[in-house]
């Protein structure tokens, strides 16, 4: 689940963001592609820290403050 969750979230977040883009069609459709881009690598690093954020509280709490 670690592995996949980020995926489906960048994915998700580039076809949000593309598909508002070319549906409103405001703007040119390689401006589109970037910003659906830029938006699925925030969404993949935001939800793989999230995850690692996770592990660590989880190792504080089972082995104590001396674990890191």
């Amino acid at each position: 689940m670690a592995k996949t969750f980020p995926a489906v979230a960048a994915v998700l977040a580039f076809a949000i963001v593309a598909g508002s883009n070319i549906l409103s069609g405001f703007m040119s459709d390689y401006l589109a592609c970037g910003l659906a881009s830029a938006a699925s690598c925030v969404a993949w690093r935001s939800s793989k820290r999230r995850f690692v954020n996770r592990a660590h509280r989880e190792m504080v709490r089972l082995y104590g403050s001396e674990w890191r």
